[in-house]
């Protein structure tokens, strides 16, 4: 990932091995899985209707919308921030046009319209993190979609894998 979006500053950080194997995640996935959850890279077809994948949305993003760089929304200064939020969420409403297509409802379009002016502390962190939900989710169906046509595959399952759309130099994925 570090080679294809690096220049993008897109690369990921490295797992924190001193957690395994009783990280969170690992035991969200080992719960999932005893659900009968598959891993998205062992998933057959869409036969598979219960599936787990790992995505990054700095790099994902930077390939949906072929960005030259990441769209800085969770460091530096509180306007650097909501600068980057107001950023992103322009992108999320592009998604309307995308294929697949994000639906908007009312609650969606009242969250994208939110004055971040407002929003402090962790008021602006909770809507970070709902933004990022709102992106790691569209993820989910992009793949459920387009399967392995138009996603591409970092890693593996034993090591760590991330699932990320493929980037396709200046089309427009609407």
């Amino acid at each position: 990932m570090g080679q294809r979006y690096g220049s993008r500053d897109a690369s990921c950080h490295t797992s924190n091995l001193s957690l395994y194997p009783n990280s969170t995640a690992v035991s969200l996935c080992k719960s999932l899985e005893s659900r009968g959850f598959i891993h998205a890279p062992n998933a057959k077809s869409s036969t598979s209707r219960r599936i787990i994948l790992e995505v990054f949305p700095h790099a994902a993003l930077v390939a949906l919308f072929d960005l030259d760089k990441i769209i800085k929304y969770k460091k530096g200064s509180i306007a650097q921030k909501r600068f980057g939020l107001e950023r992103l969420r322009t992108l999320v409403g592009r998604l309307r046009s995308f294929e697949p297509r994000l639906a908007v409802n009312a609650l969606l379009s009242s969250f994208l319209a939110r004055d971040l002016n407002s929003l402090r502390g962790q008021h602006l962190k909770n809507y970070e993190d709902a933004i990022d939900a709102i992106v790691c989710a569209y993820l989910a169906y992009y793949y459920w979609v387009w399967r392995e046509e138009r996603t591409e595959l970092f890693g593996d399952i034993e090591a760590g894998y991330i699932l990320n759309p493929r980037l396709l130099a200046g089309h427009d994925p609407g």
